[in-house]
């Protein structure tokens, strides 16, 4: 065992011995270290880096192993290096002769050195004199003004000649005197130069270019015309134009033919009631059998007169009972007693029957005609007659229950009056339809408004001649 330790020890030293002789290195040719002599690379290798590797050079390159051409003048400034020059460049390296310098007495910005006024102009450049255009001693030349300057007196130049004579009269214009100088005035000026326009006369109030009576007086006192056109009058209002003061004025009626006629009244009311007789065809036959219809009346949208009458005709044609208006406050009523048949007597027929209609026909005594009444629909027969003994009809018991009678037309339509109810008349027809109207041609049944009955009306007709 000892023998076989020994030559392990022997092995061992001799395997050392042999490895010590053995070197290492770069073995990589293109390494910047690299070690021909090396029997094996030992992991040491440094790259190849070309640069330049002087410290003062602009391309210097503190990694490189490797010298290349060094730069030493692209990291440098070049301009102008004289702190004097107008574009001194304090970071320059070298100078390349660029430097520029102000003028002589000026700054680099083109100001004066030297301004103590500060207008622009060098001192050494000013001209004293007058700066003022209008003055007559002015120096175009001049650049600061003294306090020289002479100015012509007003409305002369520097000659002493007259600036403005606009009329050429020999005046200076400064030196006239505008006034009156028509010596027939009553305002003329002797010392005046020249003509204003201004003189006057005396007015028809005595006053030297006064304005006469003034508007809207009726004298030179400062009176006015009242409502009557009476100077100096007191009558404030006269509203009817009928010469008579509203303050002084009567209301009644004023036709001397009427049953109220009213001699003291000055202005008409309306009212005026007449006794007249009525139309022979209004005559009718009292009986015991009656009632009373009440309503308003007018024609053609107007209210009736005193003068007209109103009568109800039965189915027959029998008057049953007629009666002139009544006017009261300027309303047209109709207080109608409609008389019933009497089956007592041998007359056949003197009036209304139960259940028979009855129509009313309105008598115009200005125009001299007679008009049938007619509903919204065109029926001229009216019902609810019933005998009440004279008492007021229940029916037609209201006085304000209007009829308005409706002035026949020519020819009902005929608008154009052309003698046809043609398109033409429709097309009028139609641009009122549907709207209120008093007193149109369109509102044939006249009750304030072309509606559906007036169409049916206009329709019935349409496209014949007229009669």
């Amino acid at each position: 065992m000892r023998y076989f330790v020994a030559f392990l020890v022997f092995i061992f030293i001799s395997f050392t011995i042999q490895a010590s002789e053995i070197t290492g290195g770069c073995t990589d040719p293109t390494a910047f270290n690299y070690d021909p002599s090396a029997e094996y690379d030992d992991g040491s290798c440094i790259p190849v880096i070309v640069g330049c590797m002087d410290e003062t050079a602009c391309n210097f390159m503190p990694e490189a192993n490797t010298s290349e051409t060094c730069d030493y003048f692209s990291c440098l400034a070049i301009g102008c290096t004289n702190s004097n020059a107008c574009n001194y460049d304090p970071t320059a390296d070298f100078n390349d002769g660029s430097c520029e310098y102000a003028v002589s007495g000026y700054n680099c910005d083109g100001s004066c050195s030297f301004d103590l006024d500060g207008d622009g102009i060098c001192d050494s450049d000013e001209v004293l004199g007058c700066t003022t255009s209008t003055a007559c001693n002015y120096n175009e030349l001049a650049t600061d003004d003294d306090g020289s300057c002479v100015y012509p007196i007003e409305n002369y130049d520097c000659d002493g000649n007259c600036t403005f004579d606009e009329n050429n009269n020999g005046v200076c214009d400064s030196d006239e005197i505008s006034a009156c100088t028509d010596s027939t005035a009553c305002n003329y000026d002797p010392l005046a130069t020249q003509e204003d326009g201004s003189c006057a006369t005396i007015d028809e109030c005595g006053i030297c270019g006064g304005g006469g009576v003034p508007e809207g007086d009726c004298d030179c006192n400062g009176n006015q015309l009242d409502a009557l056109g009476i100077c100096g009058g007191v009558c404030v209002e006269d509203l009817n134009l009928d010469g008579v003061c509203d303050a002084d004025v009567i209301w009644g009626c004023v036709d001397d033919t009427a049953i109220n006629y009213n001699p003291l009244a000055t202005d008409n009311d309306g009212n005026c009631n007449y006794d007249t007789l009525g139309p022979e065809t209004f005559t009718y036959t009292p009986t015991p059998n009656s009632g009373t219809l009440y309503g308003t009346i007018k024609v053609d949208g107007f209210m009736a007169t005193g003068l007209d009458w109103i009568a109800a005709f039965d189915e027959g044609g029998n008057c049953a009972g007629s009666t002139s208006v009544l006017m009261n406050e300027g309303v047209a009523y109709a207080n109608l007693t409609i008389y019933g048949d009497d089956l007592t007597t041998d007359i056949v027929d003197e009036g209304m029957n139960p259940g028979e209609d009855f129509q009313l026909v309105f008598y115009d005594a200005s125009e001299d005609v007679f008009i049938t009444y007619a509903d919204d629909l065109g029926s001229e027969f009216i019902s609810g007659w019933e005998n009440t003994y004279g008492a007021p009809i229940p029916a037609w018991n209201n006085p304000l229950t209007l009829f308005d009678f409706t002035s026949p037309l020519p020819c009902p339509g005929d608008f154009n009056e052309n003698g046809q109810l043609d398109q033409s008349d429709l097309l009028m027809f139609l641009s009122a339809f549907g709207t209120p109207c008093t007193g149109c041609i369109q509102d044939i049944n006249n009750n304030d408004f072309v509606d559906l009955a007036d169409l049916l009306i206009f329709l019935a007709s349409f496209g014949y001649a007229c009669p």
